[in-house]
């Protein structure tokens, strides 16, 4: 049951993370390609760091190829996630990220060839739907 307690702290620190970058984004910076150039900074140290002590020698090319797009694709994320802060409350931004479980149902049936539970489904739509819900402005 430890999951769960370190699911709440990382909920709880993805939480105080969105707050900062509104509050950065809001007052100190104004492209968001700033932030997203220390994280990609930040993450090529790390990168260099594996490699001095771990090296290549066990990655095949494809392992490689595949780290580079995940890679890719994490930035891309952060640059979409960074604009939509700038130009929205981070109280209906957030939310959105919950439409991640509807993405990885696809992929992981078409990839992965992964079938849920009609009880993993109904979750998953009760998720999107609470974000949708919850970003919609009022009119």
């Amino acid at each position: 049951m430890i999951w769960v307690l370190f699911s709440v702290l990382a909920a709880f620190l993805y939480a105080l993370v969105a707050i900062f970058d509104k509050y950065v984004l809001t007052k100190f910076v104004k492209n968001p390609f700033i932030p997203l150039i220390f994280l990609g900074l930040v993450s090529a140290l790390a990168s260099i760091l594996v490699y001095i002590f771990k090296g290549l020698s066990s990655l095949s090319a494809t392992n490689i190829f595949i780290a580079f797009v995940a890679g890719i694709s994490f930035i891309s994320g952060v640059l979409f996630y960074l604009k939509a802060v700038k130009v929205e409350e981070i109280s209906r931004v957030v939310p959105l990220i919950y439409l991640t479980p509807m993405f990885v149902l696809l992929f992981a049936r078409v990839f992965l060839d992964e079938v849920f539970t009609p009880i993993k489904y109904v979750g998953i739509i009760l998720l999107v739907s609470g974000a949708i819900l919850i970003s919609l402005k009022r009119t």
